[in-house]
C-alpha cells in the first residue's frame, strides 16, 4: 500500500510538471521531462523500498516489494500513455 501511494504521488506530480512544460517549443525538452520523472520515481520506489526493508528487519515481506515493483511499471505506462494524450500530434 505504501508504494502505491508514493507512486500515485510521483506520478500525479510528474503529470502536473509535464502539463506545465508541455507547450515548450523544444521536443528534447519535453522528453527529457518525461524521462527525468519516471526515472525520479524508480529512485523514490528505490529508496522506500531499502527503508522498508531496513525498518521491517524479519518481518520483511519480499512479495510486497515485488508488487511495488510491479505497480511501477503499471503507474510509469499509464503515465507514458497520459503524456501522449497531453500533446495532440500535428
Amino acid at each position: 500500500m505504501g508504494a502505491n501511494i508514493i507512486l500515485f504521488v510521483f506520478s500525479i506530480l510528474n503529470i502536473y510538471f509535464q502539463q506545465k512544460n508541455i507547450n515548450n517549443p523544444n521536443q528534447a525538452a519535453v522528453i527529457r521531462g518525461v524521462m527525468a520523472g519516471t526515472f525520479l520515481k524508480l529512485m523514490g520506489l528505490a529508496a522506500a523500498a531499502l527503508i522498508y526493508l531496513v525498518a521491517a528487519g524479519a518481518n520483511r515481506s519480499v512479495n510486497a516489494v515485488f508488487a511495488g515493483m510491479g505497480l511501477y511499471i503499471v503507474y510509469t505506462w499509464l503515465e507514458v500513455k497520459i503524456s501522449l494524450k497531453l500533446k495532440p500530434k500535428k
